[in-house]
């Protein structure tokens, strides 16, 4: 039966001869020469790999930082602009309260002058002399 076999596939190739010493001793040493630098290479690559996600962490780290920081500045010019608001209103009701006691002042005949006197040159009460 291998007869058959060997017909059908064709003579089968010897085994290769084994190289010569010197030059299979200088392929196997060029071989692993070739696989030390490779692995230099990739020791270097994932250092370089390492140093860029641990880079790439930071900048997310320092992103979410600066995204928190601009929600905390949203949230107080909010909260200003609700001051600036309030303020406005409440000085709006003052000039209101003023503009009618001005009105009543006018209608009255009252002096819009200041209605407490100074006394540094007034006379002492004969009570204030005890």
């Amino acid at each position: 039966m291998t007869e058959t076999v060997a017909r059908r596939n064709g003579p089968q190739p010897s085994p290769p001869a084994p190289p010569p010493d010197a030059s299979y001793r200088a392929h196997v040493e060029a071989t692993f020469a070739r696989y030390d630098e490779v692995r230099k290479d990739r020791d270097a690559l994932r250092e370089q790999l390492d140093k860029a996600v641990n880079a790439i962490k930071a900048a997310t780290d320092t992103e979410t930082l600066l995204r928190d920081e601009i929600a905390s500045l949203r949230r107080q010019l909010e909260e200003n602009n609700l001051r600036l608001l309030q303020a406005m209103a409440e000085r709006a009701a003052y000039e209101t309260l003023f503009s009618g006691f001005m009105a009543q002042m006018r209608e009255f005949n009252i002096p819009a002058v200041p209605l407490v006197r100074d006394l540094s040159h007034a006379q002492p009460m004969p009570d204030d002399e005890q």
